[in-house]
């Protein structure tokens, strides 16, 4: 699923969007990282898996456990 995240920080990238505080690890980037993955579902369905939201959920409960 890590490669699937890099893929997506890297379109964001590409789509001039700053992703350099989102390797800080601040749980609220995990947001927004998830709505780009619903917007590019929508453009282009199958991309990603379907359980990347859950992946991106659980990753967002990783970093809050751990007081980021």
């Amino acid at each position: 699923m890590s490669s699937y995240y890099c893929m997506i920080l890297d379109m964001m990238k590409r789509q001039g969007i700053d992703t350099s505080s989102f390797s800080l690890g601040s749980s609220s980037f995990v947001d927004a990282v998830k709505e780009f993955e619903k917007k590019v579902d929508i453009e282009k369905p199958g991309v990603f898996p379907s359980n990347f939201s859950d992946f991106c959920d659980a990753y967002k409960q990783k970093l809050i456990q751990c007081g980021l």
